[in-house]
């Protein structure tokens, strides 16, 4: 969660040791959040349809965000606007996802998940992911 916290270290103790805490230390989390509009589109199989992907850096987040799509019908794509985003203040950026289907995409109903990614995107490395779930009805 974005925003100011502090971080203290505490040690129970042992038989050896007494225990003990330190003086806290102040730290800046930053991070950023993704939406996408709308939720759902319907749509026949071989067209396609847009979604709008907004992202909104927290705290004053900064850094280069890229897309993944994941959750599509079979004999689909899903293509950005843009490849990657940098969130660079504390304004939101909009990109465009577009999802194509084929005339052979099954008809159903689809959770797809738009996803933002900073750097690896694991917390260990110091990267960020976060996703956005929408839904595709193909008729």
């Amino acid at each position: 969660m974005a925003g100011t916290k502090t971080v203290k270290a505490s040690y129970a103790g042992d038989t050896n040791f007494n225990a003990s805490t330190s003086a806290g230390v102040t730290h800046n989390v930053t991070d950023f959040s993704i939406s996408a509009s709308p939720s759902s589109q319907t749509i026949k199989a071989g067209q396609k349809t847009n979604y709008k992907m907004t992202l909104t850096p927290l705290n004053g987040f900064t850094g280069t965000i890229s897309f993944s799509c994941t959750g599509l019908p079979p004999s689909s794509t899903c293509s950005f606007a843009s490849s990657s985003i940098t969130l660079a203040s504390s304004s939101s950026t909009t990109t465009a996802v577009t999802v194509q289907t084929s005339k052979s995409t099954p008809k159903g109903t689809y959770n797809l998940t738009f996803g933002g990614i900073l750097g690896s995107g694991a917390p260990a490395t110091g990267g960020l992911t976060h996703s956005f779930k929408v839904t595709l009805a193909v008729q």
